[in-house]
């Protein structure tokens, strides 16, 4: 049943349509052959279609594409040989550029309608090569920058992109825009800018242009801007048109003179460190901008560097020991700042340099050679810049070097053998040396000559004073007594000598021929003389005596007063101070150290105290009121008064005994000064023992 219905349906609708008219069916797109190759050679090839319909919707343009043999031509991948409006029965255009000999394409016929696009199936060839673009003209602003238009006028342009390659001084241009007989492209850079004219290299697909055009670069423009930098901070140089691949900074005033430390740079600014070692505070800057050289610029002022106020350095002497000083701005680039000139004590001195390269806050300094005086001032000068500040250097050690001697008293054999100071008040660091009395100012470190020799040479004879003194006594702050051997007398001489007056008074001489006295002292009354070595003859020593003397200072004569028991076994040199107008003297014996005092009315030692010490000579001594600080042959001891405990301090000079002109030690209420053999004044400040 069903078939019989399905059979009567068809030839129904059979007989329906033959009874019909024709029908016209409408076909909306063109309908056209692929695209032969009618003709090729070295400027092209001539592409050819047949349209066989030409479609119900107008065609708006119609022509070929052709792209690499791996791309199907659309538009948007390939090039185009572009006809306006309808073809005919056939069409036909020749392409002539963008072809390499040798390489094969696809080419393909098109057209578009209001709807589209239609393309024909693509045919390969191989191309014979093409003739290209042909350059026409080029537009360029003027003046020009870096980022601005130029525009190339051409025909036989690619429509693609990708075709095009520009070359402005070696630095690629970007492509922004393609019309059928221009293109336009972005200047590129920056790069130097002081010539008139420059390398344009213009590929368009298979050809290229090689040619020079002139650019009017604008040049950089620098802001008259002097600002102030310390040595960590980024310099500015702010401008216009500045960029430039390669800036070259020097200054003359700076070793190296070329900057190294370009940090950035753009069209308005500059920076870059100040490393480097200068000359001035205001350097001027050589810049080299893109080639365009910028000489002598004033743009940079250097702060002044300053070490901050009231530092003070605690030194120990020691060679090659490193200190540490603050301040601020200091020249952290450089190991040695050479313009950095360290003075002490207002003279330039090599006696500290630097360690290591500073920090921006802290410079460390090395000591190479030992200070002379407790006290230094340590300055530093930069740049013709003095600093404001400076530092105090106290040396920590009890001994240390205080002065060399001059040229005049340079003969250090004389000052170490010879030369003998005074016993007595010891207010004054005065000393005799061949017939002078001189005198050791410690403020001005000079050695004075209060006395010459022409005062103590009576009768018109030269005195052979300072070959072996007898004894030289400080009465009070001016007068003095000194005791002597003529050339040709035996009896010694024994004269007053006022330093205030420069007067000399010759006095009895001596009741005995001494050698040396075992004491000298005096008081308001009396000078005494105990004990000690005579001398037989010019070169030989006689037996010890323990005789005592005494002269009257009102009616200038000689007596002698009762024995004492002095051992007289072997001959013993000691110290007398005078203090307060009270003789103290410390003797050793077998019992130990003996602190004496004389009595003046018993015309006695009194025994004050005395300490468990043995085998020791005393070569000079200090006294307070806690303490005896004495220096002996052993090194230097402390006394303590009340505990009567002995402190032995052990020094640098450990030694000294062996090292110095123990005849010559000047002392006062804190400290010791001597003459070392190696050619210089020390200074014992017992102050210092107990310090760290």
């Amino acid at each position: 049943m069903k078939n019989y219905l399905f059979i009567f349906i068809i030839i129904h609708l059979l007989g329906i349509f033959s009874c019909q008219e024709a029908v016209e069916i409408e076909i909306p797109n063109p309908q056209f052959s692929i695209s032969y190759i009618q003709d090729i050679d070295e400027n092209g090839v001539e592409f050819a279609a047949d349209v066989y319909i030409l479609g119900s919707l107008p065609v708006l343009e119609h022509g070929f594409l052709y792209a690499g043999s791996n791309t199907i031509p659309r538009i948007g991948n390939g090039e185009v040989v572009k006809i306006e409006g309808e073809p005919g029965k056939t069409f036909s255009a020749k392409a002539t550029h963008s072809m390499e000999r040798g390489l094969f394409y696809n080419v393909a016929a098109y057209m578009r309608t209001a709807d589209g696009y239609v393309y024909s199936e693509p045919v390969r060839f191989q191309s014979e090569g093409s003739s290209g673009f042909v350059f026409e003209n080029i537009e360029i602003p003027s003046p020009i920058y870096f980022g601005d238009t130029i525009t190339v006028f051409a025909s036989n342009l690619s429509k693609l992109i990708q075709s095009y390659e520009v070359t402005v001084s070696d630095k690629k241009a970007k492509i922004v825009e393609i019309n059928s007989n221009s293109f336009k492209f972005i200047l590129p850079g920056p790069f130097d800018s002081d010539k008139t004219s420059y390398n344009f290299i213009i590929k368009v697909a298979n050809k290229t242009l090689n040619a020079f055009f002139p650019l009017d670069i604008i040049k950089p423009i620098l802001s008259e801007d002097l600002k102030s930098y310390n040595y960590s901070d980024t310099v500015l140089i702010k401008g216009k048109y500045l960029l430039s691949e390669k800036i070259s900074i020097q200054s003359p005033e700076r070793s190296p003179r070329d900057f190294e430390s370009l940090i950035s740079n753009n069209d308005s600014l500059i920076t870059f460190k100040l490393d480097g070692l200068f000359t001035s505070l205001e350097p001027t800057i050589d810049l080299i901008i893109r080639g365009i050289k910028f000489d002598n610029q004033k743009i940079i002022k250097i702060n002044p560097t300053e070490i901050n106020p009231g530092q003070k350095l605690a030194v120990s002497n020691e060679i090659n020991e490193i200190y540490e000083i603050f301040g601020k701005n200091f020249n952290n680039t450089l190991t040695n700042n050479f313009n950095e000139i360290i003075q002490i004590n207002g003279e330039n001195s090599n006696i500290f340099t630097y360690a290591k390269q500073p920090e921006i806050n802290k410079i460390f300094l090395k000591q190479n050679t030992p200070l002379f005086g407790r006290f230094n001032e340590l300055t530093i000068s930069s740049l013709s810049h003095k600093f404001k500040n400076s530092v105090l250097i106290e040396q920590t050690l009890p001994d240390i070097q205080i002065q060399q001697p001059e040229a005049a008293f340079n003969n250090t054999y004389n000052l170490l053998n010879i030369a003998k100071s005074f016993q007595g008040l010891k207010s004054r660091n005065i000393f005799t040396l061949y017939g002078s009395i001189l005198e050791f100012d410690t403020k001005s470190s000079q050695m004075i000559e209060r006395i010459s020799s022409d005062l103590f040479d009576t009768n018109n004879e030269y005195l052979q004073y300072g070959t072996e003194n007898i004894f030289n006594l400080q009465h009070s702050e001016n007068i003095v007594f000194v005791s002597f051997y003529s050339y040709n007398e035996s009896n010694p001489y024994f004269l007053k000598i006022d330093l205030g007056s420069r007067t000399t008074t010759i006095l009895p001489r001596l009741p005995i021929n001494l050698y040396q006295p075992r004491r000298v002292f005096s008081t308001d009354q009396y000078l005494y003389l105990e004990g000690g070595q005579l001398w037989e003859e010019m070169g030989i020593l006689g037996e010890v005596t323990n005789d005592r003397w005494r002269f009257n200072f009102s009616n200038e004569t000689w007596e002698k007063l009762s024995d004492v028991n002095f051992d007289t076994s072997s001959p013993v040199f000691e110290i007398v101070n005078k203090k307060d107008n009270k003789n103290s003297v410390l003797e050793q014996d077998i019992s130990g150290m003996k602190v004496l005092r004389f009595n003046e009315n018993l015309e006695q030692w009194v025994q004050e105290s005395i300490f468990p010490i043995q085998n020791t000579q005393c070569y000079a001594f200090i006294e307070t009121d806690s303490e005896i600080v004495y220096m002996a042959n052993s090194g230097v001891n402390t006394l303590d008064k009340i505990s009567k405990q002995v402190k032995f301090y052990e020094s640098q000079s450990t030694q000294f005994q062996s090292q110095i002109n123990k005849k010559m030690i000047f002392n006062n209420d804190q400290k010791f000064i001597y003459f070392h053999n190696d050619k210089y004044f020390t200074e014992f400040d017992y102050f210092y023992i107990d310090l760290p």
